[in-house]
């Protein structure tokens, strides 16, 4: 599966077929359990944390457990709807800091809620991370290989600021 943001589109295609998938920045192992792709290579503030990649929920949540580990402060309210039209009002923060290998991101907005994934994932007992749509927005691409448990990621690119600057060149 491939969502490229810069080119607002998603395509499903056979990974060893798909030109694109090659020259990304960021190449994360993940584990496959009911069709959902688990990093557990991830920290949150500095804590541990299994995420898992969805891309389907139009919010992050969290479990409780992590936000016990963060001893983080809800502050507003969020209500996200997935694909099948689930409703889900979690109390939401804003992380410091995300990291999944070597990719990072800052200021995350995420909920918190007990939602039923955790437990059929068995992510329950450990700090752990559905991410959703509005934070994945920050790369230019996100590739989710199942065959070979990937997930790629191309890190938001500077070529839009080296093409403008290049126009005010007189050539």
């Amino acid at each position: 599966m491939l969502i490229d943001f810069r080119e607002r589109r998603m395509a499903i295609a056979d990974a060893e077929y798909e030109e694109s998938n090659s020259g990304y920045e960021i190449i994360v192992r993940a584990r496959k359990k009911l069709g959902q792709m688990i990093i557990t290579d991830a920290k949150i503030d500095g804590v541990r944390a299994a995420v898992v990649i969805d891309t389907g929920a139009q919010n992050s949540i969290a479990n409780p457990m992590l936000l016990r580990k963060l001893r983080a402060r809800e502050r507003d309210e969020i209500v996200s709807v997935d694909v099948l039209g689930t409703q889900l009002t979690s109390r939401a923060t804003f992380l410091r800091s995300l990291q999944i290998g070597r990719a990072e991101m800052t200021n995350v907005q995420i909920g918190f809620a007990d939602s039923p994934i955790f437990a059929a994932l068995g992510l329950s007992r450990r700090p752990a991370l559905v991410l959703g749509m509005n934070n994945l927005r920050v790369f230019d691409r996100v590739a989710i290989d199942f065959s070979t448990r990937r997930i790629l990621f191309d890190m938001p690119s500077r070529r839009a600021e080296r093409d403008d600057s290049r126009q005010d060149v007189p050539g």
